[in-house]
């Protein structure tokens, strides 16, 4: 049941809590400075509008948002996503994976769920309290753009997350794909700037091939009342596609996976 889940959940978060805290001076280091790496962005930011006032429609003021948000949405995804998968690579190498599937549990839940890094928590925190208090400077902004903006922002993550995980689990065949990190930094730095900016067959790979539209540029329009029917329907129909798909190409890894010991 989905209570049992969490409950187990609760307790992976609770294990991987307490490994965080026997090194506290590392845990505090990260976590700074992976909130002061968010804020390399705004610089970023800064420096392109130094020399332009707008690009691809959006201004200065759209594009610190827009860096806000697509920080605020990787935070997500090292909060609760990546983590398990770029370790995934180790239950194939190591035949941890045979245990796993002895668990009387979803192996999908716990192949995405055994690993949580609780040093993006801080920086989670931080970006929403800018957010909302930019937002809130310069934009009008009504509770219904808020709902569903968090919406947005956890359907971007399933989908990411669909996405990341279909990438992760051909490590059944390649056995040696580890370094995954590099994969979706590349995604990332995509998804720092304005789909507008790609026109064509771009922009259609990046909505519904390689989700880098969901990593802040949808969330964004959202919430500065730039939405519209297409986006949602892009919202609905990716996310839709990627869950089943996804699930379709685990069960198919799984009936071809090789076991460790065989």
């Amino acid at each position: 049941s989905m209570k049992r889940y969490l409950k187990i959940y609760f307790y992976l978060a609770r294990y991987c809590f307490m490994g965080d805290m026997e090194f506290r001076f590392n845990f505090i280091m990260w976590s700074i400075g992976n909130t002061l790496w968010a804020f390399l962005l705004f610089l970023t930011v800064q420096l392109i509008y130094n020399q332009v006032d707008s690009i691809a429609g959006w201004g200065r003021n759209d594009a610190y948002v827009l860096a806000i948000v697509n920080s605020l949405f990787i935070s997500f995804l090292w909060a609760f996503v990546l983590p398990s998968l770029t370790r995934f690579h180790t239950l194939t190498r190591k035949g941890e994976m045979d245990f796993m599937l002895l668990k009387p549990l979803q192996t999908r839940f716990l192949v995405s769920s055994r690993v949580i890094e609780f040093d993006m928590y801080p920086r989670l925190v931080v970006l929403s309290v800018l957010l909302v208090a930019f937002i809130s400077q310069h934009y009008t902004v009504g509770l219904f753009d808020w709902v569903l903006f968090i919406f947005s922002i956890i359907v971007g993550v399933v989908i990411f997350y669909n996405f990341a995980f279909i990438v992760a689990t051909t490590n059944f065949w390649f056995i040696n794909i580890f370094n995954l990190e590099n994969l979706f930094d590349a995604v990332y730095d995509l998804g720092r700037l304005p789909l507008g900016i790609f026109k064509g067959g771009l922009q259609l790979m990046f909505i519904y091939f390689i989700p880098m539209a969901f990593l802040g540029t949808f969330s964004t329009q959202i919430l500065l009342g730039k939405i519209s029917w297409e986006i949602v329907l892009a919202y609905l129909l990716t996310l839709v596609a990627s869950s089943l798909f996804s699930q379709w190409f685990w069960n198919f890894a799984l009936k071809r996976y090789s076991s460790a010991s065989s």
